[in-house]
């Protein structure tokens, strides 16, 4: 292993859910026999932990699972029209050679000053630091056009202080500035971060520990530094960790990473789908693309139409199966942080998003019009017809500032 690096991270802990199998009722077998009848809970009935009904989870319709037993009324469409305008959106998506070699210059200057402090025993705060990792977007290929910005974690020994933090600061921002550059770089600290930044790109430097140091000094009777990084920050390097791993050890399909700069482009352009992470969009995408019962992997048009589809017919609501966090230990949902508003307008949206896709409004979708914006809160009309936005469960909530 190269210095700074080991494999003593843990490793993801459960496997991402495959699409179960559906039979002609409609429902997987796995689920037939459920203790309690497969109730959904009666939410104007106090119970006890005893008499707690056991909610049956249910398994959105995926037509790709299912076109045997449905097959098209009429001629299918051709999709190469579709195919065409994703490729054109996707390298619309896809960062210039030039950002690339700035964001990596910049991640190469601070890899090596991290890996040197690593060698040489260097201690922040009293402690030495284990693992150097990159992590996010720019690691896993999916970095969208426009952002010139790259993540790295690193693992203390011991739970990590703020003059840890301050003094990693300090020390990136004398060694840089020793070598010989044509920009001058600031450093700075931000929410127990450090930011490196040449003025055009920019490195974010995550600190954490191993998961077993926060557990021993939790658990521990002896005081403990009030100046510690919270909790929340470390869990979050560690999430960003995780999540990079498996991304680079289960996604070598190129079709997943441009399906996966598509969903995310699509919910930073509609506020209903705002709520949608990164690690959504990449494991929507993995899931869309190769989870289905086909040796072959599908093709990006039709897994964009998939991923409306799944979205369409519930996939994030809240009894839904949906798919398991492969990074998280048990059976994780990865929408079940979400508020139940959050997931009806995702569903709600991608209900009328589906509708105009299917009547082929897909440069409209993927945003290759000019000067026009989808508001899906209004009637849409495209090719004489009108699409009426479908009734809320979930009122919008009202702007706070009346």
């Amino acid at each position: 292993a190269n210095p700074g690096y080991s494999d003593s991270m843990e490793e993801p802990r459960a496997p991402l859910l495959e699409t179960p199998y559906v039979g002609e009722a409609g429902y997987s077998e796995e689920y037939e026999e459920m203790p309690g009848g497969g109730e959904h809970l009666d939410l104007g009935t106090e119970y006890t932990e005893q008499e707690q009904p056991l909610k049956q989870l249910y398994i959105p319709f995926d037509l790709t699972e299912a076109s045997e037993l449905f097959p098209p009324a009429t001629q299918p469409a051709d999709m190469e029209p579709l195919s065409q305008a994703l490729l054109q959106r996707s390298e619309q998506l896809t960062p210039s050679p030039e950002d690339q070699a700035a964001v990596n210059a910049l991640l190469a200057k601070v890899t090596s000053t991290l890996e040197a402090l690593s060698v040489r025993q260097e201690k922040l705060d009293g402690m030495a630091i284990e693992e150097i990792r990159s992590v996010g977007a720019h690691k896993k290929g999916t970095l969208l056009a426009g952002s010139t910005m790259a993540e790295m974690a690193i693992i203390l020994k011991d739970w990590p202080t703020c003059e840890a933090v301050e003094q990693l600061a300090k020390i990136l921002k004398e060694r840089l500035s020793a070598k010989e550059t044509q920009t001058e770089c600031s450093v700075n600290v931000v929410q127990s971060n450090v930011t490196v930044s040449d003025g055009v790109t920019e490195v974010v430097v995550m600190t954490a520990c191993f998961p077993q140091s926060v557990q021993q000094n939790q658990s521990d009777d002896t005081p403990q530094p009030e100046n510690r990084v919270l909790v929340a920050d470390i869990d979050k390097a560690l999430t960003a960790i995780r999540h990079t791993r498996w991304f680079d050890e289960n996604v070598t399909h190129t079709g997943v990473k441009i399906l996966a700069r598509l969903l995310k482009d699509l919910s930073q352009r509609t506020p209903q789908l705002g709520c949608l992470t990164d690690w959504h969009c990449e494991l929507l995408a993995y899931f869309c693309v190769l989870s289905h019962s086909t040796a072959q992997p599908l093709s990006v048009a039709v897994a964009f139409k998939r991923f409306l589809q799944l979205m369409s017919t519930g996939f994030f609501l809240p009894d839904s199966v949906c798919i398991d966090d492969p990074c998280e230990a048990g059976e994780v949902k990865i929408h079940q942080n979400l508020t139940y508003e959050q997931m009806e307008e995702v569903t709600w949206s991608c209900q009328i998003l589906f509708r105009l896709l299917t009547y082929g409004a897909y440069k409209e979708i993927l945003g290759l019009e000019p000067g026009h914006q989808l508001d899906l809160n209004s009637s849409i009309e495209y090719g004489g017809i009108k699409i009426a936005p479908p009734q809320r469960v979930f009122p919008p909530t009202p702007d706070p500032i009346q």
